[in-house]
């Protein structure tokens, strides 16, 4: 049950803080070239593109390497030896499989997941417009109405990146991501694309909604100790 652990445990923090840290900075530079004090969702969402298209960079070979161990096993015991193997056959290059979709979701996912979190706390929670102030219950709330939505989204998306990735790397079913579509949509129709979705929508009320108040929670206290180290010429 728990097989292909280890490599989303490495990597899930380094692809959320790609995704928080280029977001929030894409948004700086948003800011000067706009020369607005606060985005419309439109440029959030865009913030939010840029941020899921770097986080892929870490999440196709971490995902792929899940899958492999998970539902193939990969002839290994372990998440490196699976790394190994696939290095060993088919190079870095063999890593990325399925990075087109892969791509497609994050940029598309993030996009969303973003400016949809901003979008819900200015309309319920900050009618004044400034951003900060949210109590844990509005951020868990909003952080997991956004992810919700995400994965409504790009479910299909994701579904058809996994299927490329659990793919066969000598004798492929699937020549890209359009064939899987098309053969996925054959095979089953639409309601094929959602398979699963109910697991995926319940954890991501949690995990989102914990995501963002560990990330709201930690920029609070780094601004804050920030103002304090420069009131006392402490660094």
């Amino acid at each position: 049950m728990w097989r292909g652990t280890l490599a989303p445990l490495l990597g899930v923090g380094a692809a959320v803080s790609i995704q928080f840290g280029i977001n929030e900075k894409t948004k700086q530079f948003a800011k000067k070239l706009t020369g607005l004090s606060q985005l419309n969702i439109s440029h959030l969402f865009g913030c939010g593109v840029v941020a899921g298209m770097a986080t892929s960079l870490v999440s196709i070979p971490v995902e792929h390497t899940r899958i492999r161990m998970q539902i193939q096993g990969s002839g290994t015991s372990s998440t490196f030896g699976c790394v190994q193997k696939i290095v060993s056959a088919h190079g870095i290059k063999g890593l990325y499989k399925g990075s087109v979709p892969t791509v497609w979701r994050d940029s598309v996912a993030f996009g969303i997941y973003f400016s949809m979190y901003e979008w819900i706390t200015r309309q319920l929670f900050r009618s004044n417009q400034v951003e900060s102030g949210l109590n844990m219950s509005q951020v868990l709330f909003s952080g997991g109405i956004a992810g919700i939505t995400l994965w409504l989204a790009t479910f299909p998306i994701d579904m058809i990146k996994t299927k490329i990735q659990a793919d066969s790397m000598q004798k492929p079913i699937f020549k890209g991501m359009y064939d899987c579509f098309a053969k996925t949509y054959q095979a089953g129709g639409l309601k094929s694309f959602y398979k699963g979705l109910s697991p995926c929508l319940l954890r991501a009320v949690p995990a989102n909604g914990a995501t963002f108040l560990a990330y709201e929670t930690a920029s609070e206290l780094l601004n804050s100790r920030g103002s304090i180290f420069e009131k006392f010429s402490i660094l």
